[in-house]
């Protein structure tokens, strides 16, 4: 039986904050392995583990495979490339693209909790938003 997914804005916001709440309760355990691999020196790691639950539970899961969704470490040359689907907008931002999920106070970082997003407009301009404070238009 094939179900059916309406994509919309409001759809893609709360996949991101139940990903950034998964990400919440994972990053302690995820910390651990700092013993066999020194995060702050190679980020690729964490980073390539944080893209994979990213395609598995918010594109594949959460959006039902519909699209490419860029990966969060894609470079801004890729996000932009054409190549992913996804560039949303909200009432304040026409047309931005996703870059990565954090924390924002003053500086943003990719460490619990996860409440924040990095948006990138398509001239580059960088926004800090809280997820639970944005509109998504597909």
């Amino acid at each position: 039986m094939e179900i059916y997914r309406k994509i919309n804005g409001q759809h893609v916001k709360t996949s991101l904050i139940y990903f950034g709440e998964f990400l919440d309760i994972s990053w302690n355990s995820i910390k651990k392995f700092e013993e066999f691999v020194d995060f702050d020196n190679d980020n690729g790691a964490i980073w390539r583990w944080m893209d994979e639950n990213w395609r598995v539970l918010f594109a594949e899961i959460a959006m039902g495979g519909i699209g490419d969704m860029q990966p969060l470490s894609a470079s801004y040359r890729e996000a932009v490339s054409g190549r992913y689907q996804y560039i949303v907008g909200s009432p304040n931002i026409s047309n931005f693209i996703l870059m990565a999920i954090g924390h924002y106070d003053g500086v943003f970082k990719r460490e619990p909790p996860f409440s924040h997003v990095k948006l990138i407009d398509l001239e580059m301009t960088q926004y800090f938003q809280k997820i639970n404070e944005i509109e998504f238009y597909i």
